[in-house]
């Protein structure tokens, strides 16, 4: 069952990767994690999830998510996400995923694996923030 706290913690992820804001992603992080980036390999140890974010924000430029669906079953919360993103050549892109996230006793994140689908074929413009 989807509490508050784990909508907030998805606007927080989500919002904070559309941000850029590592700092406030970093907070979400338990003690010790385990983070798998698509089919990259998974990622341990205290630098782990510094690597995991900057791989993550090493992607594009700018980006924008649409949350499709989310579930959560005990400290499991999935969430199915469409992306509009700008590439580090400046091209539009989209893409369609699942996050997993696994949870301890305090709601901070200890496992999470991002599952991409393939990008979708139409592209849109590059996201374009203003004031940023």
């Amino acid at each position: 069952m989807m509490t508050d706290s784990h909508k907030a913690l998805m606007d927080r992820w989500f919002g904070g990767l559309e941000r850029r804001g590592a700092q406030e992603l970093l907070a979400l992080f338990a003690p010790q994690t385990w983070l798998r980036n698509a089919e990259g390999p998974p990622m341990q140890g205290a630098d782990a999830p510094q690597r995991f974010l900057k791989d993550l924000l090493d992607e594009g430029t700018a980006r924008r998510f649409t949350i499709v669906d989310a579930a959560a079953q005990d400290d499991q919360l999935f969430a199915c996400w469409e992306a509009e993103y700008t590439s580090n050549a400046g091209n539009g892109m989209r893409a369609r995923g699942i996050t997993r996230f696994s949870l301890d006793d305090k709601g901070r994140i200890e496992q999470i694996q991002i599952v991409h689908t393939t990008p979708t074929a139409e592209a849109p413009q590059p996201v374009v923030r203003y004031g940023t």
